[in-house]
């Protein structure tokens, strides 16, 4: 029996650990009349459709059963699917030589062609789970995967296996681009083989471009290559997968384009969901609204908002190339600084706050900034307020564990606020620093923040109290 499959991509590398959920989840599936749907997802660019394929090959190398394939956005009219089409495409498959007319009547067809039999379905491009379910055998010996941008959570009653595809490591990734390129130049210089994989961020269709720029370029030494190659992907992104990038980010709505551009305008950071609300600056309601809708376009993975009290989000760092190029072309005037700088000032509230709840009154210089409209407080509770000692103590500790956690946006928003010239925020911000010192004394980046807060109440200029503090934070650190 043949299959559809297109022929296999050269060097596929890495991708076992989830190859091996999938088989292990097959064999533990039960459910005599229905298919074992699979959803694998996640940004273009990861590999996600090339994988589906080796699991076929996989599971039609072990079986010998039938493979079905469908790319459902060759069967879209206007952006809507077709299933129709997509049925009179599989029942061709299957060789079936006469097509019923009606929709309902080829689903009929379809079931009584795949409900006793083996076989895997690869459904690429899926973006709806209502759209799909038209096209899931009625066959506890299928298996139905499904291609998809972002997560399908309603299909089959939350059955589904999720594969949520992330990016190589350096390793993987150094394996990928000296398969692609035999080249002596990589193993004369690892330093700039390293170098051409940082580029890439782990991203496998980075990782073919790079690789088809070193070999025809057989002569230049690497360190031009890299030059060239840092300033094609930051200005102009990967070819392939570029513009399928700029059509998932057009079918997004404007409160979800926006906060996509904003995280990208805030790299060094992973956020909660209340700072990611700050930034948004909408309200949380709005922000909840816009993470769901870059979660189910793979923008955005926020898993980790699910399963985590504190749970965080970040931009992947070729998604945040991408969404600075969106940002030239579509933000309005003054767009990010503004919201950095209604980011900065949430921080700096949320800090005084905890500063004040895990060590109690003492000396500040700084003036208290007020709630900041639009974005709602971190989980923090004054001690003061509680009747119970127990009580209190527990929300010292929590305050105190905030700054903790939080102490890489501190440090951040410090030296984005001196960069853009907050001198008052950016020396502001060192006062909550100061506590989580106290309790953190060998934190190594510490005196650099001090150092940087100090030049900004230098900077500043009319505030001594501001220039002593700082300076003697900074003393103390050294």
């Amino acid at each position: 029996m043949t299959t559809e499959l297109p022929p296999e991509i050269a060097h596929f590398v890495d991708r076992e650990d989830e190859t091996a959920q999938v088989f292990a989840g097959l064999e533990e599936w039960t459910a005599p009349n229905r298919a074992f749907p699979v959803v694998v997802w996640g940004p273009a660019g990861l590999g996600r459709t090339e994988l589906a394929h080796r699991i076929a090959r996989t599971w039609y190398a072990r079986t010998g059963g039938r493979v079905l394939t469908a790319d459902l956005d060759r069967f879209r009219l206007r952006g809507r699917l077709d299933a129709g089409d997509v049925l009179g495409h599989l029942l061709n498959s299957l060789e079936v030589e006469t097509l019923a007319a009606r929709l309902d009547d080829r689903s009929r067809q379809f079931w009584r062609k795949t409900g006793d039999e083996p076989l895997i379905l690869v459904l690429d491009n899926a973006k709806y789970d209502s759209e799909v379910a038209p096209l899931l055998p009625p066959s506890g010996t299928a298996m139905v995967i499904l291609v998809s941008r972002g997560p399908l959570p309603d299909l089959a009653d939350g059955t589904a296996l999720e594969i949520a595809l992330s990016s190589f490591p350096e390793s993987v990734s150094l394996e990928l681009l000296g398969l692609l390129v035999r080249d002596r130049r990589l193993a004369a210089d690892p330093a700039a083989a390293r170098e051409l994989v940082k580029l890439c961020s782990g991203l496998p269709a980075a990782l073919r471009t790079v690789g088809a720029w070193v070999r025809r370029n057989p002569l230049l030494p690497l360190s031009r290559l890299i030059t060239e190659l840092s300033t094609q992907l930051k200005e102009k992104g990967i070819s392939e997968v570029e513009s399928l990038w700029d059509e998932t980010y057009t079918e997004l709505r404007p409160e979800a384009a926006l906060l996509y551009r904003l995280l990208a305008g805030v790299p060094d950071m992973s956020l909660t969901r209340e700072a990611a609300a700050a930034l948004l600056g909408l309200g949380d309601e709005a922000c909840d609204d816009a993470l769901q809708e870059l979660n189910r376009a793979g923008f955005l993975d926020i898993r980790d908002l699910l399963h985590r009290e504190n749970g965080r989000i970040r931009l992947p760092e070729w998604l945040g190339d991408h969404a600075r190029r969106r940002t030239r072309l579509d933000a309005a005037d003054d767009e990010l600084a503004a919201a950095q700088l209604r980011f900065v000032r949430w921080v700096l509230h949320q800090g005084q706050l905890a500063d004040r709840f895990a060590a109690g009154p003492r000396l500040t210089v700084a003036d208290d900034v007020l709630e900041r409209e639009g974005a709602p407080d971190a989980l923090l509770e004054n001690p003061e307020e509680a009747t119970d000692p127990a009580v209190a103590e527990a929300r010292k500790l929590r305050a105190a564990r905030w700054l903790y956690e939080e102490r890489h946006t501190l440090f951040a928003c410090v030296r984005l606020a001196h960069a853009r010239g907050w001198d008052e925020e950016a020396w502001q911000l060192s006062e909550p620093v100061w506590t989580f010192f106290l309790d953190h004394p060998h934190q190594t980046d510490v005196s650099e923040v001090f150092r940087t807060a100090n030049e900004a109440a230098v900077r500043a200029g009319n505030n001594i109290p501001a220039i002593v503090r700082t300076y003697s934070q900074l003393a103390r650190s050294l």
